[in-house]
């Protein structure tokens, strides 16, 4: 499970609330001829992108704030979006799809495939961004509390820039040196 799913989740409920302002205005504007059609913002890809890093900063914010408001301006015919979002909200999404249970699933499935069981776990490392989101880090922590495995978190490597991202040569990874025929 990635924080991917998160976003994509939050993104779409902030699409929802636009639409509902942008069809108030739509129809305000519209003539009293009594067709007032309905507009989806979700079929505009452009639009939806800026929701789903706007939705990435949300969820970053609320993984130690309890809200966070969110502030999009002219997102389409000159209409912001002017909202707030708060960490009980986001849990409600994503229970709504059940995204923090299904964390639990390549744990699983990496136990079943290493053919043990949770009780021969003694420990457990978690790498990812999505295990900075307090729900999915209680829920794991939940799930190996039953056997009494400790779960520590890895800390972010660095990002490798420059000449120091190039893969060493050849010669200095082998014993030794290739031999030419």
């Amino acid at each position: 499970l990635g924080g991917l799913h998160i976003d994509v989740k939050l993104a779409d409920e902030l699409a929802n609330r636009f639409n509902k302002v942008w069809n108030e205005k739509a129809n305000k504007k519209k003539a009293a001829d009594g067709e007032r059609p309905v507009r989806d913002i979700k079929q505009n890809l452009k639009i939806m992108n800026k929701l789903r890093l706007e939705s990435k900063k949300v969820k970053e914010v609320l993984s130690v704030n309890a809200m966070f408001p969110v502030k999009l301006e002219q997102l389409l015919d000159d209409i912001a979006l002017h909202t707030k979002v708060n960490k009980e909200e986001l849990e409600a999404l994503c229970e709504e799809d059940d995204i923090f249970n299904r964390a639990l699933g390549p744990i699983e499935k990496a136990l079943l495939n290493a053919n043990i069981s949770l009780s021969d776990v003694f420990a457990v490392e978690v790498l990812g961004g999505g295990f900075r989101v307090p729900r999915i880090k209680r829920t794991i922590e939940d799930y190996f509390k039953a056997a009494f495995v400790p779960v520590t978190v890895a800390e972010p490597v660095e990002p490798v820039e420059g000449e120091d991202a190039a893969a060493p040569p050849a010669s200095a990874v082998q014993e030794k040196p290739l031999e030419w025929r």
